[in-house]
C-alpha cells in the first residue's frame, strides 16, 4: 500500500511539474529568469517555462523521471538481479532529483525583486515539488519490494 502511496505521490508530482511549464510563470509585474528583451521599454510579462533557458531540458528531464517511474514494475520484470536497484532509483532517488531540481526554479522566481513577480505556473511547481519529495520521503521510510516475477 505504501508504494501505491509513494507512486501516486511521484507520478502527480512529476505530472503537475509538466502541466506548469504551460502556464505563466511570472506575474503581471514581474520578469522572467532570463529574460533581457523589452517591448515598447517594458520588460514583457506573463513568460512562461518555455522563455527560460533551462526551460526545454528541464522538460525533457521531467518527461524522462516520470517515463522512469512509470516502467519500473517492468524492467523490475525484465530484469530481476537489478530489480531492488531499480526500485530504489525510481523510487527515491528520482523523485528527490526532480523535487530538487524544482524548488530551485520556484526559489528563483520567488526572489526576485519585483512585486510578487511569480505566476501561477511557479504556485503549481512549488506544488509539484513537495509532491515529489514526499513521494521520496514515503519510499524511504518504507523501502519497496522488488515485483513478483511472473509465472
Amino acid at each position: 500500500m505504501q508504494e501505491l502511496v509513494a507512486f501516486g505521490l511521484s507520478v502527480a508530482g512529476a505530472a503537475l511539474g509538466i502541466a506548469s511549464f504551460f502556464l505563466p510563470w511570472t506575474g503581471a509585474t514581474g520578469i522572467g529568469v532570463g529574460t533581457t528583451s523589452l517591448a515598447g521599454g517594458n520588460v514583457t510579462t506573463n513568460k512562461w517555462a518555455f522563455d527560460m533557458p533551462a526551460g526545454i531540458p528541464l522538460l525533457l528531464i521531467t518527461a524522462l523521471v516520470l517515463g522512469g517511474i512509470a516502467g519500473s514494475n517492468r524492467v523490475q520484470l525484465e530484469l530481476p538481479k537489478l530489480a531492488s536497484v531499480i526500485a530504489r532509483v525510481t523510487d527515491l532517488v528520482l523523485p528527490m532529483i526532480l523535487g530538487g531540481l524544482y524548488l530551485g526554479v520556484v526559489l528563483l522566481y520567488v526572489t526576485l525583486p519585483s512585486s510578487f513577480g511569480y505566476g501561477l505556473g511557479i504556485v503549481i511547481l512549488l506544488v509539484a515539488a513537495v509532491l515529489l519529495v514526499a513521494g521520496s520521503v514515503v519510499a524511504l521510510i518504507v523501502p519497496s519490494e522488488p515485483a513478483p516475477k511472473p509465472q
